[in-house]
């Protein structure tokens, strides 16, 4: 019997824990859930049987591992040593693997040479091939196969960077069972230790893994963000982190850019995002400015241009007539859907749909791969009238630009749309009490935050905590703060939010929802 690569992580977790440990704290630690947890213990059972091994699950107490044979201890060392022989990869594992095996390969592999890399079967390997050579055609790429040459990858290098991105990207969602982690934390990280494991794919990917410097690389993504005032989502910025790490990684293996096409009316060197983008890849690359490949320069400008924002942007399609009346007529056929003239002054809805749809346009206009959201937020299919409001927008931006958008966009922009009504709506006067333990100056700066993005949702007052009481917790509506309430407090009032002092757009979010 061979564990999945699951099953490997617990028991890997189990025999480093010195003592008990509950399935919740298992779940949290390894990224999975409670339930991923229980049926990996249950499928080790058969496995640690073979060492006289058991797993022990006391209510209360947590799961240990324990000796079959009594008064002897289980042998840590023999069951981790044993773990190196047994990582089994799932098909897609196997292919993910591959894939990326094949696009950062230096010269052709023979498929010996795959065989031995990930210890499977000849047939088996040409059978993975044939699944990686149809994921590539999406790609406008092709997997040739020679005999006596071996296999390799052709097509452009601007095509390989791009199906490079996606295949990162979506790692994580493939694999069953992490391989492939990418996050703010670790940056870009193999889930498979290679120490722990005999399969020579996992330390020639590794080694590939630790040059691609995607932590630091989100670094000066953020730099750009100073740069150019504004912020990207998270998602994009650790999308641009990846993309500015693949970019650097190819660079120094030697592998030539080829000049991107274009649009012929959008001139890149002069738009302030140009400066941003040759200032990030100097710094990342360590190259000179002037020492810069314009192709390069023009790749990375093309994917900061092109990245989904969290707001409007200083000087976002400003010069472009086209653009700016197409998003005054979209906001005059939400007035009109919603028969609502005070939309037409939302600043939060204009700007919304100007950090939206600039980007999906940009993309379009690059011909790059749509970004796939890690986490979407759906809104339920109970609002009709928002999802049948937007798709119409939707069409009007095919007609008008040419681009089509997705389903998931288009559910952002029915989001933005019940945002706003909720905003406008007339409602009932709610009492909202804020505290803010750092001063009244930082209270009432957060008041006016809440005012310019909120101004129907009721009466605020001011409180510290010291004159927090029952009476006026039960009393409020809503309780704002800017520190945790011990439950001693909150108690009395489930509907408490925790927010920045400058009210930043997840707190934005938390509210709008709440009053959804």
């Amino acid at each position: 019997m061979q564990l999945t690569t699951r099953q490997r992580d617990v028991l890997q977790y189990l025999l480093n824990a010195e003592d008990a440990v509950v399935v919740a704290d298992i779940a949290r630690q390894l990224d999975l859930t409670p339930r991923q947890v229980s049926y990996s213990l249950s499928g080790l059972k058969g496995w640690l049987q073979s060492y006289n091994v058991e797993v022990s699950l006391r209510p209360g107490i947590g799961v240990q591992l324990v000796s079959m044979i009594e008064g002897q201890d289980v042998d840590i060392d023999v069951l981790g040593n044993r773990l190196k022989y047994d990582v089994v990869l799932t098909p897609i594992q196997r292919q993910i693997l591959l894939t990326f095996l094949l696009l950062f390969a230096t010269e052709p592999y023979i498929l010996h040479q795959l065989q031995v890399q990930l210890d499977v079967s000849r047939n088996t390997i040409a059978k993975d091939l044939d699944e990686v050579d149809t994921w590539l055609e999406t790609f406008d790429l092709t997997l040739e196969r020679r005999p006596n040459l071996g296999c390799w990858i052709e097509g452009s290098e601007w095509e390989k960077r791009i199906a490079l991105n996606k295949l990162l990207w979506t790692a994580e969602e493939l694999g069953e069972g992490q391989l492939i982690q990418l996050n703010h934390v670790h940056g870009l990280k193999l889930q498979i230790d290679a120490s722990q494991t005999q399969l020579p794919v996992i330390a020639q990917i590794n080694k590939v893994v630790k040059q691609l410097k995607v932590k630091q690389a989100v670094d000066q993504v953020a730099y750009a963000e100073a740069v150019l005032g504004g912020r990207y989502t998270d998602d994009a910025v650790l999308y641009l982190g990846m993309a500015l790490a693949v970019q650097a990684l190819r660079q120094r293996h030697g592998h030539v850019l080829e000049m991107p096409q274009r649009p012929k009316d959008l001139e890149l060197t002069q738009l302030p995002v140009w400066g941003a983008a040759s200032k990030v890849l100097s710094n990342h690359s360590g190259r000179r400015e002037n020492s810069l490949p314009e192709a390069e320069i023009v790749y990375l400008t093309m994917h900061l241009l092109s990245a989904m924002r969290n707001e409007r942007w200083p000087g976002d399609a400003e010069s472009d007539g086209k653009f700016s009346m197409l998003i005054s007529d979209l906001v005059e056929d939400v007035v009109s859907a919603y028969e609502i003239e005070e939309l037409r002054d939302d600043l939060s809805l204009r700007d919304g749909l100007y950090a939206h749809v600039y980007p999906v346009w940009m993309r379009h206009r690059f011909a790059l791969q749509p970004v796939p959201a890690r986490e979407e937020s759906i809104l339920p299919s109970k609002y009709e009238f928002e999802h049948a409001v937007a798709k119409r927008i939707s069409k009007k931006i095919r007609k008008r630009l040419g681009v089509r958008l997705l389903p998931a966009e288009i559910n952002n922009i029915a989001i933005l749309l019940r945002a706003a009504y909720i905003r406008e709506r007339p409602v009932a006067e709610r009492h909202i009490i804020v505290v803010c333990p750092s001063g009244m100056a930082t209270a009432q700066l957060l008041v006016a935050r809440l005012k310019a993005r909120f101004p129907r949702l009721g009466v605020y007052t001011i409180l510290s905590v010291r004159d927090l009481n029952p009476e006026n917790l039960a009393a409020a509506s809503l309780v704002i703060t800017t520190m945790a309430l011990g439950s001693s407090l909150t108690k009395h009032n489930s509907n408490v939010i925790q927010v920045h002092p400058l009210l930043l757009p997840d707190d934005v979010e938390t509210i709008t929802n709440w009053m959804a």
